[in-house]
């Protein structure tokens, strides 16, 4: 990433990244266990959200419980993508200094510069509107391809 530092802020440059290890983490994501794991992690958190505000204690209790099996839930994501390192995408729920800088410098990023030879030659990729957290994303009618058909 750091080789597109320079083009990007010095000259203004639209970069795209090639970045090997994103066909191995897209694998890992698309793969049912990790799905799996995910859901009921994100299934855990929403309901220990919903349930913070009982004082009952044994709903506590749950809530208690429910932490522990989404810690374990977050445990089990960290060893699908690497046992070791864990995800080089994110540092437990956010993305990793790696993905920030990838993010920031690179409009487009892929993990074989093949992948690009889905599109025409003359495709532009036009980035879209990078919203704020106060901000509430424009709901836009499908109306259009967004992926190539790759016909002659």
């Amino acid at each position: 990433v750091s080789d597109l530092e320079d083009a990007n802020l010095r000259h203004g440059w639209q970069t795209a990244g090639i970045i090997k290890e994103v066909e191995a983490e897209v694998e890992m994501q698309n793969s049912a266990e990790y799905q799996s794991t995910l859901r009921f992690s994100q299934q855990l958190e929403r309901l220990m959200g919903l349930a913070q505000c009982n004082p009952d204690p044994h709903v506590q209790l749950l809530k208690s419980q429910m932490k522990n099996e989404r810690n374990e839930a977050r445990r089990q994501l960290f060893r699908m993508a690497n046992p070791t390192f864990g995800s080089v995408f994110r540092a437990n729920q956010l993305p990793s200094f790696f993905c920030d800088k990838a993010i920031s410098l690179c409009h487009l990023y892929t993990s074989q510069v093949e992948n690009l030879g889905l599109y025409p030659r003359q495709y532009t990729f036009y980035p879209g509107r990078v919203y704020l957290q106060h901000e509430t994303p424009v709901t836009l009618p499908n109306f259009t391809q967004t992926t190539p058909t790759n016909t002659p």
